[in-house]
C-alpha cells in the first residue's frame, strides 16, 4: 500500500500514527473478552478484542521474524455488493525484512458463513490492488499448535525483563559452549530458572517451542545469530 493510500485514508488527528488505532478499540460493556497485552516489540500496550486476537499477539510477539506491530492501524473503504463499505484490518505487521501485512482475526465459524467469506475476499482483492498483504487468521493458525501457546503464555511475564548486550555476552560465556544445553543444565549454569526463561523469551537461547517445555528441553545459544524466517503464524 502506498503512502499516499495510507494517508488518505487514516485519520488521527494529528497523533502519532504508530501509538493511535483509528477506532477505540477496548471498551468497558459488552460481552467481549477486552484487555490490553504488555507488547516489548511495540513498545506500548497493544488493545485487543478477544481471546482469539489475545493468542494472536502472542504468535506476533514471539516470532522473530516479527519486528514490531500495532492494533487498528488504518481504516479503508471497499466495494462489497454494490455499495461502499468502511474496513478497520486488527493489526498491522512490519517483518524484519521490511515487509508489511494487515491481519484480521476472525473465529472459524465466522468464515463458513457465505456473506462473510465474500465480504473477506472482497477485502484481499481490495489490499491486493494496493499492493497490500493481507491475511485471515482463525484459530487453525493461531491455536494449531498448543504446546507452543502454552509456552509462549509462560514466557510471556519474562519479556518484561529486558537482555542487555552485555547480559547476553555473560550469560553464553557461562554456558560455555555453543552446542545445545539442557533446561536443567542451563539452569544450574546461570544460577535459576528466571535468568533462563527470560533469555528464552528474548530469543537469546532458542529451543523447539511447539514441543513442551521440560528439564530435558534442549536450548541452543543464538550468539547473535537472527532466525528472521521464524513466524508462528
Amino acid at each position: 500500500m502506498s503512502n499516499k493510500h495510507y494517508a488518505a485514508e487514516q485519520s488521527f488527528s494529528g497523533q502519532d500514527p504508530s501509538r493511535r488505532p483509528v477506532r477505540r478499540v477496548v471498551r468497558p460493556t459488552g460481552a467481549a473478552f477486552r484487555g490490553r497485552f504488555p507488547s516489548a516489540k511495540s513498545d506500548h500496550p497493544v488493545s485487543f478484542e478477544s481471546l482469539l486476537e489475545r493468542d494472536a499477539l502472542l504468535l506476533l510477539e514471539f516470532s522473530p521474524g516479527v519486528l514490531t506491530y500495532r492494533e487498528q492501524p488504518l481504516f479503508t473503504f471497499y466495494p462489497h455488493n454494490g455499495r461502499m463499505r468502511k474496513y478497520t484490518p486488527d493489526f498491522e505487521v512490519t517483518f524484519v525484512d521490511g515487509a508489511t501485512r494487515l491481519i484480521e482475526v476472525k473465529p472459524a465459524y465466522k468464515l463458513l458463513d457465505a456473506e462473510e467469506a465474500g465480504r473477506l475476499t472482497c477485502l484481499a482483492d481490495h489490499f491486493r490492488r494496493w499492493g497490500t498483504d493481507f491475511q485471515v487468521l482463525s484459530e487453525t493458525e493461531i491455536r494449531r499448535s498448543p504446546d507452543l501457546l502454552a509456552n509462549l503464555r509462560s514466557l510471556m511475564p519474562y519479556r518484561a525483563y529486558p537482555v542487555a548486550p552485555l547480559q547476553q555476552r555473560l550469560a553464553i560465556e557461562q554456558l560455555g559452549t555453543r552446542a545445545p544445553v539442557s533446561l536443567a543444565d542451563a539452569t544450574a549454569r546461570l544460577n535459576g530458572r528466571h535468568a533462563v526463561m527470560q533469555l528464552i523469551a528474548h530469543n537469546v537461547l532458542v529451543s523447539d517451542l511447539e514441543q513442551p517445555l521440560t528439564a530435558e528441553t534442549m536450548l541452543h545459544p543464538v550468539n547473535g545469530e537472527r532466525r528472521n524466517e521464524l513466524r508462528y503464524f
